[in-house]
């Protein structure tokens, strides 16, 4: 089990390549993604309009983009490819078949 700093978000299964999901956790969006079989954890509100929506957005290889504006993020950084402000990526665990999040610092 991972540190107290983790939180179990789900299992592993409950995910589909490609396609993302929201979970809000302690007052806090947050799109999952699984791509290439790596798991992927970032802000899920768009900081153009702060919209929670970027777990519809489009997946191009590692990059989504917000589907209400066409911002473009790096799931791997957060870092904004198209757009000004990056959003937070969160560290994950994959254990037993478990994703964990880490959301404390």
């Amino acid at each position: 089990m991972p540190d107290n700093s983790y939180t179990k978000i789900c299992k592993t299964e409950a995910l589909r390549e490609n396609v993302g999901i929201k979970i809000r956790i302690q007052q806090k969006d947050i799109g999952i993604f699984k791509i290439n079989g790596e798991i992927f954890a970032v802000s899920n509100v768009c900081p153009h309009n702060r919209a929670s929506v970027l777990h519809n957005g489009q997946l191009t290889g590692y990059e989504i983009t917000c589907p209400h504006h066409g911002w473009v993020f790096d799931l791997k950084t957060g870092e904004c490819l198209k757009g000004y402000k990056e959003i937070h990526k969160y560290d994950t665990i994959i254990e037993n078949g478990e994703i964990w999040i880490k959301l404390k610092d």
